[in-house]
């Protein structure tokens, strides 16, 4: 998955448009912010009945796929509303809030909802959100929610 995100920027230098699941044609923050996470989407399988019986054997249960993609174009550029993300990471919970990583340029960044807000909002894995005007930019990689909901695209 990381060589297909260093392949990404051969490509845009080579005068392709990265439309999915890239918002945005900058470095990748996964590569420039860190040295082992990978983007990724997630989907849900219902596994067959072959598959479950391999599975009973296993000390690990899996019922998701994970896969990496790009879609890229000389032809196409991508036309994104102002402020889009893609979620690409896990609902993470933690003291006080909840946060998920999304992308929307070159900085490795975090939405987090706060406890005290009302539950988080349950946002699959891979989907493309507009992120609305008057969340809170808090250090360096957090954009804190506020009372208003997220929207999807």
């Amino acid at each position: 998955a990381r060589a297909l995100m260093s392949f990404r920027k051969l490509l845009i230098e080579n005068g392709f448009f990265v439309l999915a699941p890239c918002t945005h044609q900058g470095l990748c923050p996964l590569l420039t912010h860190s040295k082992k996470d990978w983007c990724y989407d997630r989907v849900f399988l219902e596994a067959p009945d072959w598959f479950k019986k391999l599975e009973s054997h296993l000390p690990m249960k899996n019922r998701t796929l994970t896969f990496s993609y790009l879609i890229a174009s000389k032809k196409f550029k991508p036309h994104l509303p102002k402020n889009s993300a893609r979620v690409i990471g896990d609902t993470l919970k933690e003291k006080g809030k909840t946060r998920q990583m999304v992308c929307r340029g070159q900085e490795r960044e975090f939405l987090s909802w706060l406890d005290r807000l009302g539950p988080a909002p349950e946002i699959p894995h891979g989907a493309l959100i507009q992120i609305p005007e008057d969340y809170l930019k808090k250090g360096d990689s957090e954009i804190r929610a506020t009372q208003h909901p997220i929207s999807d695209i």
